[in-house]
């Protein structure tokens, strides 16, 4: 019993420390504010701020994006899912793309437009952290 109060005490102390990194291509010389970034989002700013599309991506990976929801845009999913499901009703706007780890990592990478959020331990040097909660 003593082990499995260890091993589960083990597991929701990490998921305490884990990190979330938002990241962007490497090239992106915009100036950051949180502000900015959340506003990019939630669908309120289409352009950073050296003027480039400012595309946002999701991730799937449910406890990250959680957070990511939560300790960044200060919603939870639910409220996120819903404030999407209002835009896209009303026509005035579409959800982000949801992608993988594996797919967020390599479409930042690709393109300077893209935006989005990792696990900071899947970081690789393809892409560069703007910010880490």
């Amino acid at each position: 019993m003593k082990t499995l109060i260890c091993a589960l005490m083990l597991l929701l102390s990490f998921e305490l420390f884990a990190k979330t990194a938002i990241i962007v291509h490497p090239n992106n010389d915009s100036n950051f504010n949180k502000i900015e970034v959340s506003r990019i989002f939630i669908g309120k700013a289409k352009f950073f701020s050296n003027g480039q599309k400012a595309v946002p991506l999701y991730l799937t990976d449910k406890p990250v994006k959680d957070k990511f929801n939560g300790q960044f845009l200060g919603r939870s999913t639910i409220q996120i899912k819903t404030y999407w499901s209002k835009l896209l009703f009303t026509g005035r706007g579409v959800p982000p793309n949801e992608v993988t780890n594996e797919e967020m990592l390599e479409k930042v990478a690709s393109s300077e437009e893209f935006i989005g959020y990792i696990d900071a331990s899947l970081v690789n040097d393809q892409v560069k952290v703007i910010y880490t909660f």
